[in-house]
Protein backbone atom coordinates (compact mmCIF):
# COMPACT_ATOMS: atom_id res chain seq x y z
CA UNK A 1 0.00 0.00 0.00
CA UNK A 2 1.45 3.46 -0.95
CA UNK A 3 2.39 5.84 1.37
CA UNK A 4 -0.43 8.52 0.26
CA UNK A 5 -2.92 5.88 0.27
CA UNK A 6 -2.04 4.31 3.81
CA UNK A 7 -2.47 8.32 5.15
CA UNK A 8 -5.36 9.45 3.46
CA UNK A 9 -7.49 6.15 4.73
CA UNK A 10 -6.12 7.45 8.44
CA UNK A 11 -7.02 10.64 7.90
CA UNK A 12 -10.87 9.65 7.26
CA UNK A 13 -10.73 7.84 9.56
CA UNK A 14 -9.65 10.08 12.13
CA UNK A 15 -12.44 12.02 10.85
CA UNK A 16 -15.34 9.97 11.23
CA UNK A 17 -13.91 9.20 15.30
CA UNK A 18 -13.55 12.82 16.15
CA UNK A 19 -16.39 14.09 13.88
CA UNK A 20 -19.04 11.36 15.67
CA UNK A 21 -19.80 9.97 12.60
CA UNK A 22 -19.16 6.04 11.01
CA UNK A 23 -16.97 5.66 8.54
CA UNK A 24 -19.98 3.54 6.86
CA UNK A 25 -22.51 6.27 7.14
CA UNK A 26 -19.75 8.48 6.00
CA UNK A 27 -19.47 7.04 2.52
CA UNK A 28 -22.70 5.35 1.92
CA UNK A 29 -25.93 7.38 3.37
CA UNK A 30 -25.20 9.93 0.33
CA UNK A 31 -25.92 7.27 -2.22
CA UNK A 32 -29.47 5.67 -0.53
CA UNK A 33 -32.66 7.55 -0.45
CA UNK A 34 -34.60 8.95 3.15
CA UNK A 35 -36.02 5.59 3.80
CA UNK A 36 -33.23 3.45 3.72
CA UNK A 37 -30.74 5.78 5.63
CA UNK A 38 -33.84 5.35 8.40
CA UNK A 39 -34.00 1.73 7.96
CA UNK A 40 -33.59 -0.34 10.92
CA UNK A 41 -32.47 -3.81 9.73
CA UNK A 42 -33.62 -6.48 11.81
CA UNK A 43 -32.79 -10.04 11.27
CA UNK A 44 -33.95 -12.94 12.90
CA UNK A 45 -31.67 -15.99 14.03
CA UNK A 46 -33.71 -18.49 12.86
CA UNK A 47 -32.57 -16.46 9.07
CA UNK A 48 -29.06 -16.28 10.88
CA UNK A 49 -28.25 -20.26 11.14
CA UNK A 50 -24.70 -20.25 11.61
CA UNK A 51 -24.89 -18.01 14.38
CA UNK A 52 -27.77 -19.72 16.15
CA UNK A 53 -27.04 -20.72 19.70
CA UNK A 54 -23.57 -19.21 20.11
CA UNK A 55 -23.21 -16.46 23.04
CA UNK A 56 -24.56 -12.79 22.14
CA UNK A 57 -21.47 -11.54 23.55
CA UNK A 58 -19.70 -13.67 21.02
CA UNK A 59 -20.65 -12.04 18.01
CA UNK A 60 -19.94 -8.84 16.46
CA UNK A 61 -20.72 -7.30 13.03
CA UNK A 62 -18.42 -5.53 10.70
CA UNK A 63 -18.63 -3.50 7.31
CA UNK A 64 -16.53 -3.16 4.55
CA UNK A 65 -16.04 0.42 3.36
CA UNK A 66 -13.16 2.44 1.90
CA UNK A 67 -11.23 -1.21 1.70
CA UNK A 68 -11.60 -1.70 5.15
CA UNK A 69 -13.27 -4.47 7.19
CA UNK A 70 -14.82 -2.27 10.23
CA UNK A 71 -17.02 -2.67 13.13
CA UNK A 72 -20.64 -0.93 12.81
CA UNK A 73 -23.31 -0.38 15.43
CA UNK A 74 -25.26 -3.07 16.29
CA UNK A 75 -27.22 -4.94 18.62
CA UNK A 76 -29.34 -8.15 19.67
CA UNK A 77 -32.95 -8.14 20.97
CA UNK A 78 -33.79 -11.33 22.99
CA UNK A 79 -37.69 -11.71 22.76
CA UNK A 80 -40.26 -13.34 24.78
CA UNK A 81 -43.05 -15.85 23.68
CA UNK A 82 -45.43 -13.08 22.98
CA UNK A 83 -42.95 -11.21 20.12
CA UNK A 84 -42.18 -8.35 22.56
CA UNK A 85 -38.57 -7.45 23.83
CA UNK A 86 -38.08 -9.62 26.58
CA UNK A 87 -37.99 -8.08 30.05
CA UNK A 88 -38.38 -10.36 33.52
CA UNK A 89 -40.23 -7.90 35.20
CA UNK A 90 -43.14 -8.38 32.38
CA UNK A 91 -43.80 -11.80 33.84
CA UNK A 92 -43.88 -13.55 30.12
CA UNK A 93 -41.70 -16.09 29.22
CA UNK A 94 -38.51 -16.20 27.00
CA UNK A 95 -38.16 -18.11 24.50
CA UNK A 96 -35.44 -19.94 23.88
CA UNK A 97 -31.95 -19.79 26.31
CA UNK A 98 -31.06 -16.01 28.11
CA UNK A 99 -27.66 -14.61 26.35
CA UNK A 100 -28.12 -16.95 23.53
CA UNK A 101 -28.31 -16.04 19.91
CA UNK A 102 -31.53 -18.26 19.47
CA UNK A 103 -35.38 -18.77 18.46
CA UNK A 104 -37.21 -15.78 17.43
CA UNK A 105 -34.14 -13.37 19.23
CA UNK A 106 -32.87 -10.55 16.69
CA UNK A 107 -29.82 -8.54 15.46
CA UNK A 108 -30.57 -5.47 14.77
CA UNK A 109 -28.43 -2.36 12.35
CA UNK A 110 -28.81 0.49 10.26
CA UNK A 111 -29.10 -0.36 6.57
CA UNK A 112 -27.19 2.42 5.93
CA UNK A 113 -24.20 1.69 7.97
CA UNK A 114 -23.15 -1.77 5.43
CA UNK A 115 -21.05 -1.58 3.09
CA UNK A 116 -19.15 -3.09 -0.05
CA UNK A 117 -18.44 -6.51 -0.45
CA UNK A 118 -15.43 -8.19 0.81
CA UNK A 119 -12.64 -9.74 -1.29
CA UNK A 120 -12.63 -13.27 -0.48
CA UNK A 121 -8.75 -12.90 0.80
CA UNK A 122 -9.19 -10.62 3.67
CA UNK A 123 -8.15 -11.44 7.01
CA UNK A 124 -10.10 -10.77 10.05
CA UNK A 125 -9.30 -11.01 14.07
CA UNK A 126 -12.16 -13.34 14.48
CA UNK A 127 -14.41 -16.28 12.56
CA UNK A 128 -16.92 -15.40 9.95
CA UNK A 129 -19.86 -16.56 10.04
CA UNK A 130 -21.88 -15.39 7.66
CA UNK A 131 -22.22 -12.95 4.72
CA UNK A 132 -25.46 -10.32 5.32
CA UNK A 133 -26.59 -9.30 1.38
CA UNK A 134 -29.31 -6.17 1.54
CA UNK A 135 -30.95 -5.03 -1.40
CA UNK A 136 -31.45 -1.12 -0.95
CA UNK A 137 -34.58 0.33 -2.68
CA UNK A 138 -32.35 2.10 -5.28
CA UNK A 139 -31.12 -1.91 -6.24
CA UNK A 140 -27.94 -1.76 -4.93
CA UNK A 141 -26.41 -4.08 -2.63
CA UNK A 142 -24.72 -3.43 0.47
CA UNK A 143 -22.57 -5.91 2.98
CA UNK A 144 -22.41 -6.74 6.03
CA UNK A 145 -20.73 -9.60 7.96
CA UNK A 146 -21.79 -10.97 11.12
CA UNK A 147 -18.11 -12.44 13.18
CA UNK A 148 -17.59 -14.41 16.33
CA UNK A 149 -15.24 -13.56 18.72
CA UNK A 150 -13.69 -10.27 17.03
CA UNK A 151 -12.15 -7.50 19.46
CA UNK A 152 -13.54 -5.06 17.46
CA UNK A 153 -16.54 -2.72 18.82
CA UNK A 154 -18.08 0.47 17.56
CA UNK A 155 -18.51 3.00 20.27
CA UNK A 156 -21.42 5.04 18.05
CA UNK A 157 -24.91 5.00 19.55
CA UNK A 158 -27.78 6.26 17.32
CA UNK A 159 -29.75 6.45 20.51
CA UNK A 160 -29.11 7.73 23.90
CA UNK A 161 -31.57 7.05 26.73
CA UNK A 162 -31.60 7.99 30.27
CA UNK A 163 -34.80 6.15 32.30
CA UNK A 164 -33.81 8.57 35.22
CA UNK A 165 -35.13 11.23 33.72
CA UNK A 166 -37.20 10.31 30.81
CA UNK A 167 -35.04 11.68 28.11
CA UNK A 168 -34.59 9.83 24.61
CA UNK A 169 -31.93 11.94 22.69
CA UNK A 170 -30.84 11.10 18.60
CA UNK A 171 -28.90 12.73 16.33
CA UNK A 172 -32.31 14.21 14.44
CA UNK A 173 -34.82 14.36 17.59
CA UNK A 174 -34.44 15.03 21.52
CA UNK A 175 -37.66 13.61 23.30
CA UNK A 176 -38.31 14.80 27.25
CA UNK A 177 -40.78 13.17 28.89
CA UNK A 178 -41.86 13.18 32.86
CA UNK A 179 -40.06 10.06 34.26
CA UNK A 180 -42.51 8.89 36.22
CA UNK A 181 -45.23 9.06 33.75
CA UNK A 182 -43.82 8.47 29.81
CA UNK A 183 -47.36 9.60 28.33
CA UNK A 184 -47.04 12.99 29.39
CA UNK A 185 -44.50 14.49 27.13
CA UNK A 186 -42.24 17.52 28.11
CA UNK A 187 -40.74 18.58 25.24
CA UNK A 188 -39.74 16.98 21.45
CA UNK A 189 -37.15 18.80 19.60
CA UNK A 190 -36.58 18.82 15.82
CA UNK A 191 -33.41 20.92 15.60
CA UNK A 192 -34.23 21.27 11.63
CA UNK A 193 -38.14 22.54 12.19
CA UNK A 194 -38.41 26.31 10.68
CA UNK A 195 -41.95 27.13 11.63
CA UNK A 196 -43.42 29.51 14.26
CA UNK A 197 -41.92 28.00 17.28
CA UNK A 198 -38.30 26.89 15.33
CA UNK A 199 -37.39 23.36 16.74
CA UNK A 200 -40.12 22.74 19.10
CA UNK A 201 -43.15 21.55 16.16
CA UNK A 202 -44.67 19.05 18.68
CA UNK A 203 -46.65 20.04 22.10
CA UNK A 204 -47.63 16.66 23.55
CA UNK A 205 -49.27 12.71 22.97
CA UNK A 206 -52.71 12.42 24.32
CA UNK A 207 -54.22 8.98 25.37
CA UNK A 208 -58.11 9.20 25.88
CA UNK A 209 -60.31 6.49 27.31
CA UNK A 210 -64.35 7.04 26.96
CA UNK A 211 -66.97 4.91 27.98
CA UNK A 212 -70.21 4.91 30.55
CA UNK A 213 -68.99 3.01 33.91
CA UNK A 214 -71.24 0.93 35.30
CA UNK A 215 -74.15 2.34 33.38
CA UNK A 216 -74.52 3.25 30.10
CA UNK A 217 -75.92 6.91 31.46
CA UNK A 218 -72.58 8.03 33.20
CA UNK A 219 -70.35 8.26 30.34
CA UNK A 220 -66.87 9.24 31.64
CA UNK A 221 -63.57 10.28 29.99
CA UNK A 222 -60.33 9.62 31.33
CA UNK A 223 -56.79 10.97 29.98
CA UNK A 224 -53.06 11.32 30.35
CA UNK A 225 -53.26 11.84 34.17
CA UNK A 226 -55.22 8.81 34.61
CA UNK A 227 -53.36 6.85 32.58
CA UNK A 228 -49.85 6.27 34.57
CA UNK A 229 -47.42 4.84 32.25
CA UNK A 230 -44.41 3.85 35.73
CA UNK A 231 -41.36 2.94 34.00
CA UNK A 232 -40.16 -1.24 35.26
CA UNK A 233 -37.22 -1.81 32.96
CA UNK A 234 -35.29 -0.49 30.37
CA UNK A 235 -32.62 -1.86 27.57
CA UNK A 236 -30.24 0.72 25.37
CA UNK A 237 -28.57 0.11 22.61
CA UNK A 238 -27.26 1.87 20.11
CA UNK A 239 -29.80 0.95 17.31
CA UNK A 240 -32.50 1.24 20.17
CA UNK A 241 -33.78 1.58 23.59
CA UNK A 242 -36.56 0.24 24.77
CA UNK A 243 -38.71 0.80 27.83
CA UNK A 244 -41.27 -1.80 30.09
CA UNK A 245 -43.66 0.15 31.73
CA UNK A 246 -47.06 -0.77 33.65
CA UNK A 247 -50.12 1.43 32.02
CA UNK A 248 -52.42 1.70 34.39
CA UNK A 249 -55.83 3.37 34.09
CA UNK A 250 -56.93 5.04 37.01
CA UNK A 251 -61.15 5.70 37.11
CA UNK A 252 -62.67 6.75 40.34
CA UNK A 253 -59.36 7.05 41.78
CA UNK A 254 -59.26 3.28 41.49
CA UNK A 255 -56.71 1.19 39.10
CA UNK A 256 -59.02 -0.26 37.25
CA UNK A 257 -57.09 -2.02 34.04
CA UNK A 258 -53.23 -2.92 34.00
CA UNK A 259 -51.78 -3.19 30.51
CA UNK A 260 -47.86 -3.47 29.55
CA UNK A 261 -46.21 -1.47 27.53
CA UNK A 262 -43.32 -1.45 25.54
CA UNK A 263 -41.93 2.06 24.42
CA UNK A 264 -39.31 1.51 21.56
CA UNK A 265 -37.19 4.47 20.26
CA UNK A 266 -34.62 4.20 16.88
CA UNK A 267 -32.86 7.34 15.53
CA UNK A 268 -36.05 8.34 13.37
CA UNK A 269 -38.82 6.03 14.39
CA UNK A 270 -40.91 5.93 18.29
CA UNK A 271 -43.20 2.96 18.52
CA UNK A 272 -46.03 2.40 21.36
CA UNK A 273 -46.44 -1.33 21.50
CA UNK A 274 -49.72 -2.17 24.24
CA UNK A 275 -50.92 -5.14 25.79
CA UNK A 276 -54.04 -5.57 27.62
CA UNK A 277 -55.41 -9.00 29.23
CA UNK A 278 -59.04 -7.57 29.37
CA UNK A 279 -60.71 -9.09 32.66
CA UNK A 280 -64.02 -10.13 31.38
CA UNK A 281 -65.65 -8.72 34.81
CA UNK A 282 -64.48 -5.46 34.71
CA UNK A 283 -65.38 -5.16 30.40
CA UNK A 284 -68.84 -5.55 31.72
CA UNK A 285 -68.78 -2.58 33.22
CA UNK A 286 -67.70 -0.53 30.57
CA UNK A 287 -70.25 0.96 28.09
CA UNK A 288 -69.50 1.54 24.71
CA UNK A 289 -65.88 2.24 25.08
CA UNK A 290 -63.41 3.70 22.72
CA UNK A 291 -59.43 4.88 23.01
CA UNK A 292 -58.04 7.66 21.53
CA UNK A 293 -54.17 8.47 20.62
CA UNK A 294 -53.26 11.40 19.44
CA UNK A 295 -50.65 14.09 18.53
CA UNK A 296 -50.97 17.70 19.14
CA UNK A 297 -49.07 19.90 17.31
CA UNK A 298 -47.57 23.21 18.41
CA UNK A 299 -48.92 25.83 15.92
CA UNK A 300 -48.83 24.28 12.92
CA UNK A 301 -50.81 26.44 10.54
CA UNK A 302 -50.40 25.84 6.92
CA UNK A 303 -49.60 22.17 7.94
CA UNK A 304 -51.16 19.57 5.13
CA UNK A 305 -52.95 16.44 6.45
CA UNK A 306 -53.28 13.31 4.10
CA UNK A 307 -55.00 9.61 5.20
CA UNK A 308 -54.86 6.50 3.74
CA UNK A 309 -58.38 6.36 2.13
CA UNK A 310 -58.13 9.89 1.13
CA UNK A 311 -59.04 12.08 -0.59
CA UNK A 312 -55.64 13.00 -2.56
CA UNK A 313 -56.37 16.37 -1.09
CA UNK A 314 -55.10 17.71 2.14
CA UNK A 315 -57.26 18.87 4.85
CA UNK A 316 -54.82 22.34 5.84
CA UNK A 317 -54.75 23.41 9.23
CA UNK A 318 -55.86 26.91 10.52
CA UNK A 319 -57.17 26.79 13.34
CA UNK A 320 -60.60 25.82 12.10
CA UNK A 321 -62.71 22.19 12.13
CA UNK A 322 -63.51 22.57 8.31
CA UNK A 323 -66.40 20.64 6.57
CA UNK A 324 -63.37 18.72 4.70
CA UNK A 325 -61.91 17.79 8.10
CA UNK A 326 -65.31 16.37 9.28
CA UNK A 327 -65.79 14.55 6.49
CA UNK A 328 -62.45 12.69 7.33
CA UNK A 329 -63.16 11.79 10.70
CA UNK A 330 -65.41 9.64 8.93
CA UNK A 331 -63.94 8.36 5.88
CA UNK A 332 -59.79 8.78 6.87
CA UNK A 333 -58.63 5.77 7.68
CA UNK A 334 -59.87 1.88 8.35
CA UNK A 335 -58.21 -1.33 10.25
CA UNK A 336 -55.73 -1.97 7.24
CA UNK A 337 -55.49 1.35 5.57
CA UNK A 338 -54.03 3.85 8.29
CA UNK A 339 -51.24 5.42 7.28
CA UNK A 340 -51.83 9.13 8.59
CA UNK A 341 -48.87 11.96 6.87
CA UNK A 342 -48.36 15.66 8.16
CA UNK A 343 -46.43 17.96 5.79
CA UNK A 344 -45.72 20.65 7.91
CA UNK A 345 -43.72 22.70 5.01
CA UNK A 346 -41.00 23.43 7.28
CA UNK A 347 -38.85 21.02 7.53
CA UNK A 348 -40.40 18.25 9.67
CA UNK A 349 -42.94 15.87 8.59
CA UNK A 350 -44.73 12.82 10.89
CA UNK A 351 -45.79 9.39 9.32
CA UNK A 352 -48.26 7.58 11.69
CA UNK A 353 -49.20 3.95 11.51
CA UNK A 354 -51.42 1.48 13.37
CA UNK A 355 -51.22 -2.25 13.88
CA UNK A 356 -54.20 -3.45 15.36
CA UNK A 357 -54.83 -7.10 15.16
CA UNK A 358 -58.48 -7.10 15.98
CA UNK A 359 -60.40 -6.43 12.98
CA UNK A 360 -63.63 -6.73 15.44
CA UNK A 361 -62.52 -3.04 16.73
CA UNK A 362 -63.51 -0.50 14.27
CA UNK A 363 -60.44 1.97 13.58
CA UNK A 364 -61.29 5.64 12.60
CA UNK A 365 -59.68 8.99 12.06
CA UNK A 366 -59.44 11.78 14.78
CA UNK A 367 -58.96 15.51 14.52
CA UNK A 368 -59.27 18.60 16.39
CA UNK A 369 -58.28 21.88 14.18
CA UNK A 370 -59.06 24.64 16.75
CA UNK A 371 -56.99 27.60 18.08
CA UNK A 372 -58.79 27.90 20.83
CA UNK A 373 -59.72 25.22 22.69
CA UNK A 374 -58.28 23.53 25.64
CA UNK A 375 -57.14 20.02 26.07
CA UNK A 376 -55.10 19.22 28.99
CA UNK A 377 -51.97 18.26 29.09
CA UNK A 378 -50.63 20.82 26.88
CA UNK A 379 -47.84 23.28 26.91
CA UNK A 380 -49.50 25.51 24.20
CA UNK A 381 -52.92 26.68 23.90
CA UNK A 382 -55.21 25.05 21.23
CA UNK A 383 -55.35 22.20 19.43
CA UNK A 384 -53.27 22.81 16.12
CA UNK A 385 -53.73 20.20 14.87
CA UNK A 386 -54.44 17.38 16.97
CA UNK A 387 -54.23 14.32 14.97
CA UNK A 388 -53.88 10.49 15.53
CA UNK A 389 -56.56 7.54 16.03
CA UNK A 390 -59.47 6.15 17.55
CA UNK A 391 -60.55 2.94 18.36
CA UNK A 392 -64.12 2.75 18.81
CA UNK A 393 -64.28 -0.39 21.09
CA UNK A 394 -62.35 -2.54 23.03
CA UNK A 395 -62.54 -6.87 23.32
CA UNK A 396 -64.98 -7.92 25.35
CA UNK A 397 -62.05 -10.48 27.05
CA UNK A 398 -58.88 -11.86 26.13
CA UNK A 399 -55.79 -10.20 25.00
CA UNK A 400 -55.50 -6.59 23.39
CA UNK A 401 -52.41 -5.74 21.55
CA UNK A 402 -52.09 -2.23 19.51
CA UNK A 403 -49.01 -0.92 18.06
CA UNK A 404 -48.19 2.71 16.71
CA UNK A 405 -45.89 3.56 15.09
CA UNK A 406 -44.16 7.37 14.44
CA UNK A 407 -41.72 8.27 11.72
CA UNK A 408 -40.15 11.61 11.60
CA UNK A 409 -38.10 13.00 8.75
CA UNK A 410 -37.25 16.47 7.32
CA UNK A 411 -40.14 16.92 4.26
CA UNK A 412 -39.65 12.89 3.30
CA UNK A 413 -35.89 13.39 1.80
CA UNK A 414 -38.10 14.66 -1.40
CA UNK A 415 -39.80 11.59 -1.96
CA UNK A 416 -43.79 10.98 -2.61
CA UNK A 417 -45.53 10.61 0.27
CA UNK A 418 -46.87 7.31 -0.89
CA UNK A 419 -43.43 6.25 -1.89
CA UNK A 420 -42.14 6.79 1.33
CA UNK A 421 -44.88 5.25 3.20
CA UNK A 422 -45.02 1.81 1.00
CA UNK A 423 -41.15 1.50 1.63
CA UNK A 424 -41.00 2.61 5.21
CA UNK A 425 -43.46 -0.16 5.82
CA UNK A 426 -41.68 -2.90 3.92
CA UNK A 427 -38.90 -5.18 5.98
CA UNK A 428 -35.51 -4.95 4.40
CA UNK A 429 -34.69 -7.18 1.67
CA UNK A 430 -31.65 -9.32 2.45
CA UNK A 431 -30.21 -13.02 2.51
CA UNK A 432 -27.63 -15.11 4.29
CA UNK A 433 -25.04 -16.56 3.01
CA UNK A 434 -22.92 -19.03 5.51
CA UNK A 435 -18.65 -18.66 5.69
Amino acid sequence: MGIFKRYAIQFILLFSIFSGISPSSYSNTLALNTVDQQRVVAIPATNLEPAQGKPIKSLSLLAMNNGILKPVPFQFDEMDVEGFVYFKSSNVDLKGIASLFDRDDSLLFMLSDAGEEKPDNLNTDGLLLAEIKLLSSNGKHKYAYLIENSILRSDINYVRYSKKIGRVETDQYTLQVDPDNAMNWIQFRWDEYSGINVGDPLDTMKIRVSAGVGTPFTRMTIGNKEMIAEPIESKSGPIRAITAYKLTAIVLGIPFLSMNMQIKRTAFNITYDVRLIMPPLRRKLLFSPSLTLSLDGNQLYGTEIRTALGPKAPAIVDGELSPFEKKLIGTGVNNEKNWIWAHTGNDFDIVATLNIPHPELPVGFFIQDDDKKIDNPERYLGQLPNVGYIIKDLPDKGIFFIQVNLFFSNNLGGLDHEKYIQLINKPADYSVMPL
